[in-house]
């Protein structure tokens, strides 16, 4: 039996299982409307979803092709939050730089600069991951600002001790 879109899957249901009222619905037209929504409906469990249609014509896989969710993925050096170098950089794996612009108490402030991603329209995952031994002592709260298609500020508040790390920086376009 071959997939049907909407219409047909009606067509199968009204034509099969309709008013009883003559008891003429079979055990059989009931497993065949049934058969027609099972071949034409995604599964979860068996399919895989390739070649689907997304919108306007365009499979999903085309539809992230042209318009990437991930516009940059970036990491620091490591970076010793309670002495930083003001004016310093910490640039990690060249994607980005990241300069340390201001150090006040138990706060540094970082302007990560980038090249152009065209849009203020995204979402940016902070991460902080310390280096060395974990422990509870330890604490780093990232938090941002001046977010541009070039740039953004990122504040790193020090919770807890010395810290030093490294700073990991994706946007996501929204």
């Amino acid at each position: 039996m071959a997939a049907v879109g909407r219409s047909g899957e009606t067509d199968a249901v009204q034509d099969n299982i309709y008013d009883n009222t003559a008891k003429e619905i079979t055990p059989e037209k009931v497993r065949e409307a049934l058969a027609v929504i099972i071949e034409s409906n995604f599964n979860l469990v068996d399919d895989l979803l390739k070649d689907a249609k997304y919108d306007t014509g365009e499979t999903l896989e085309q539809k992230l092709d042209a318009n990437p969710g991930v516009l940059l993925n970036t990491k620091s050096s490591v970076i010793p939050v309670s002495s930083p170098t003001v004016g310093g950089f910490y640039n990690g794996d060249g994607n980005a730089t990241f300069q340390v612009t201001a150090h006040v108490n138990t706060e540094v402030y970082l302007t990560v600069v980038f090249p152009s991603i065209g849009t203020t329209s995204y979402i940016p995952i902070i991460n902080w991951s310390p280096n060395g031994t974990w422990h509870e002592n330890i604490a780093i709260i990232p938090a941002y600002s001046n977010a541009t298609a070039t740039s953004i500020r990122i504040y790193l508040q020090r919770v807890y001790e010395s810290p030093s790390g490294v700073v990991s920086l994706t946007l996501i376009k929204v």
